[in-house]
C-alpha cells in the first residue's frame, strides 16, 4: 500500500498575487463626445453607398473607334474618352483597341516611351 510522503507526495501550488495597476480615467467629457460623434459620422459615411451600373459594351467602343478612324487617319486615346467617363469606360476603350489591333483593323502607335498613344486604321480595313 502506497504511503503519503514516502510513495506519494501531495502537490500544492499557489499563483502569485498580481496587482494590476488601475487605469487613471483622466478623460475630458468633450473629448469623449467628439470621439463618439466622429465615429458615428464615419459609420454613416461608410454604411451606404450607391453602385452605378453603366451600360458599356466592348462592341460599342469598337464601333466608336472604327467610326472615328473613318473620318481621320490618326486619333489619340484622350480624344476617344468622353468627358466624365469612368475608369471602367476607359478600360473598355483600351480593350476594344487591343481587340481591333489583334484582328488587324487598327494599328497602335506610340512615338516615344511614356508618350501619347495613337490609333491608326489599317489600309485594307478602314478605307
Amino acid at each position: 500500500m502506497p504511503r503519503i510522503d514516502r510513495d506519494i507526495f501531495p502537490a500544492a501550488g499557489k499563483l502569485p498575487e498580481f496587482e494590476l495597476p488601475k487605469p487613471k480615467n483622466n478623460y475630458d467629457k468633450n473629448d469623449l463626445t467628439f470621439a463618439l460623434r466622429s465615429m458615428l459620422d464615419e459609420m454613416v459615411r461608410l454604411s451606404s453607398h450607391k453602385v452605378k451600373l453603366e451600360n458599356i459594351t466592348l462592341e460599342s467602343k469598337m464601333k466608336l473607334l472604327l467610326d472615328s478612324l473613318k473620318e481621320r487617319d490618326f486619333i489619340s486615346l484622350p480624344e476617344l474618352i468622353l468627358k466624365g467617363e469612368s475608369k471602367l469606360a476607359v478600360s473598355v476603350i483600351l480593350s476594344a483597341a487591343l481587340e481591333l489591333n489583334r484582328k488587324g483593323y487598327i494599328e497602335i502607335v506610340q512615338g516615344e516611351q511614356f508618350g501619347e498613344i495613337y490609333f491608326k486604321g489599317s489600309e485594307e480595313a478602314v478605307h
